[in-house]
C-alpha cells in the first residue's frame, strides 16, 4: 500500500519547479497565469501575488474545465500556469513556486 510520502515523491518527480527570479520574470512579462491555491484566511494574513487568480486546491479542476459553470477562460489548455503556495515552518524557507 502506498504511503503519503510515496504519493508526494511521485508528484515531485513530474512537477516542474522554478525559483523566485524565474517566476518574477514570467510575472513581469505576463507570460504565465499565476494561481494562489491557499485558502482565503492565509491570503488575508500574508497577501498574494499581484493579479494572481485565487483558486483553492479543491476547485482547480472545475475552474479549468470548460464544461463547468466555474470555468475561467484564463486557464486555456495552452496557458502556462504557475501555482503559488507558501509553506512556512520555523526552520525552513518558503516552498518553491510550482508550475
Amino acid at each position: 500500500m502506498k504511503t503519503a510520502k510515496d504519493y508526494l515523491d511521485e508528484a515531485n518527480a513530474v512537477v516542474k519547479k522554478i525559483d523566485f527570479d524565474a517566476a518574477l520574470q514570467k510575472h513581469n512579462s505576463k507570460s504565465a497565469v499565476f494561481i494562489d491555491v491557499r485558502d482565503s484566511g492565509d491570503i488575508a494574513k500574508t497577501g498574494t501575488i499581484t493579479d494572481a487568480l485565487k483558486i483553492q486546491r479543491g476547485l482547480i479542476e472545475f475552474v479549468a474545465d470548460e464544461a463547468t459553470k466555474l470555468y475561467n477562460d484564463a486557464l486555456k489548455k495552452d496557458s502556462e500556469i504557475i501555482f503559488s503556495f507558501l509553506l512556512f515552518m520555523k526552520t525552513a524557507p518558503p516552498s518553491p513556486i510550482v508550475i
